[in-house]
């Protein structure tokens, strides 16, 4: 449960509850003449989801007594042990990798054409899986894709470092690379896969609804 408290100068304005920046549900309205409003909503939440609390509107200066309270009121304290976390993501439309350049892939895709999060850890628009409970994880990924010219690499990264490379090509054509990499995480460890291009041409990985669809697979 979200419950808010806001008192500012202009009044007449909704401020609403936003997860992992989407409007959800306005959460209270601002009287025009006192300019204090109060509420609260009832929100479904995921391990890892992003709250906030947004005017929808033009506003003045907020007063130092406004405040806002997240309770949680029901769900498992813990993710069980036994339980099992992990996603498949597929990417479904082309990607370019412009030469020189080190390009997170995003793989856009998690509901459909085999794709699945079981605790909504990865984020199908920036590309990246924020873990959200410790353990040791397998992360898989295939990347297909045409070149334009040799020199490039597929790589595992873990909070913005390199953590493993899963080889080197040279193929200026259609081609495949993957693999995967057993690594102990812990709750709160960002993981994506980056292709990376030395120089002279590009290339663009593979997005379809086929079986030649580029994909990563964290377990």
């Amino acid at each position: 449960r979200l419950s808010a408290l806001i008192s500012e100068v202009n009044g007449a304005v909704n401020h609403a509850a936003y997860v992992n920046g989407t409007i959800v549900k306005v959460v209270l309205f601002c009287d025009a003449a006192s300019g204090v409003g109060t509420g609260s909503v009832i929100l479904r939440i995921n391990a890892g989801d992003i709250i906030d609390l947004r005017p929808n509107g033009t506003t003045g200066s907020i007063d130092v007594q406004s405040w806002v309270c997240f309770e949680r009121l029901s769900g498992p304290s813990a993710i069980a042990a036994n339980e099992l976390v992990a996603t498949h993501a597929v990417l479904t439309a082309d990607q370019t990798i412009a030469s020189g350049a080190t390009d997170i892939v995003v793989f856009n895709n998690d509901s459909t054409n085999g794709g699945f999060d079981t605790h909504a850890f990865f984020d199908t628009a920036t590309g990246r899986a924020t873990i959200p409970v410790s353990g040791t994880f397998l992360i898989s990924t295939t990347i297909i894709a045409n070149a334009t010219a040799a020199n490039w690499s597929v790589i595992i990264y873990k909070n913005a470092s390199a953590m493993k490379a899963l080889g080197r090509d040279v193929a200026t054509s259609l081609f495949q690379m993957g693999g995967s990499v057993l690594q102990r995480l812990v709750a709160g460890d960002i993981i994506d896969v980056r292709v990376t291009k030395g120089g002279g041409g590009s290339v663009v990985a593979n997005g379809t609804s086929d079986s030649l669809a580029s994909t990563v697979s964290i377990h």
